[in-house]
């Protein structure tokens, strides 16, 4: 399957020029963090509420790990690895690429949802 390009315009296109690349880094990294928390969530078999309860975070903190709008320390990807039996920050990950679209940002994985090719550009 072809990847999809989603291509900002107008009024958008303005506004993502004038994001510093700095602040582009930090949501690709986020987006990128979250991808590996929905792979090795989606391998263990819980469920986001039981990944919660296992960490003693809320329901609504992972749900924003997982859509990459919520930010994570250290100290919780040490948490949630634990608790998923898994090394979130080893640059040796082999698993499946799962993404989640929750934005427009430059990056291509396999959709989480249908397993296509996913291209997204700021």
């Amino acid at each position: 399957m072809r990847p999809i390009k989603v291509k900002a315009k107008g009024k958008v296109s303005e506004i993502l020029s004038n994001i510093s690349s700095i602040k582009k880094r930090e949501v690709h990294d986020r987006i990128m963090m979250s991808t590996r928390i929905n792979n090795a969530l989606k391998e263990s078999g819980f469920s986001a509420k039981q990944l919660a309860e296992m960490t003693g975070k809320t329901e609504a903190d992972v749900e924003g790990w997982l859509s990459g709008h919520e930010d994570i320390n250290l100290s919780t990807l040490s948490l949630i690895g634990d608790a998923l039996k898994c090394d979130l920050l080893s640059n040796e990950d082999t698993r499946p690429n799962y993404f989640v679209p929750i934005g427009t940002v430059r990056v291509s994985e396999k959709s989480f949802y249908d397993n296509s090719t996913l291209s997204y550009e700021y």
